[in-house]
């Protein structure tokens, strides 16, 4: 009889718990982008991704370091709601060399306007360019690629 046992993403299989072996061994993955990928825009509603802890605000500091090598013809950061407190040092320190270098290879980055009024934090911006809802919807609509994290 053959047992399989599920232990957390890997599973093992085997004729006894003893004799169990990996079934599925995990390996890092190889993306291979086209060399135009047309326009991308990126719309980031908060400072990390997946949870509000240092893992998410690290993993969100390596995307913004390799977003920016992309392929695309355009690449565009939004940031909008609390994402807005990227734009300041003082909020973010350690993202600001992962901006900036964004900016140096011709990013571009919108800041929602309003997001930055309500949470008094225009003063503070270092980064990007502010930008009204109408501009956001515009670069959105005209993007043939959004993600939004």
């Amino acid at each position: 009889m053959t047992t399989v046992r599920d232990v957390g993403l890997s599973f093992f299989v085997g004729d006894t718990l003893e004799e169990m072996g990996p079934l599925y061994k995990p390996q890092q993955s190889r993306i291979v982008l086209p060399e135009d990928s047309g326009d991308i825009t990126v719309l980031l509603s908060q400072p990390y991704l997946g949870a509000d802890d240092d893992l998410g605000r690290e993993l969100l500091r390596h995307f913004l370091d390799n977003y920016s090598y992309c392929k695309a013809r355009e690449h565009r950061l939004i940031l909008i709601h609390q994402a807005v407190r990227l734009a300041s040092v003082t909020a973010y320190p350690r993202f600001a060399e992962a901006i900036y270098g964004f900016l140096k290879r011709n990013g571009i980055l919108l800041v929602c306007e309003f997001s930055a009024r309500s949470l008094n934090v225009v003063d503070s911006l270092k980064f990007g360019r502010l930008a009204g809802i109408e501009e956001i919807y515009r670069c959105l609509i005209s993007s043939q690629k959004v993600i939004r994290l």
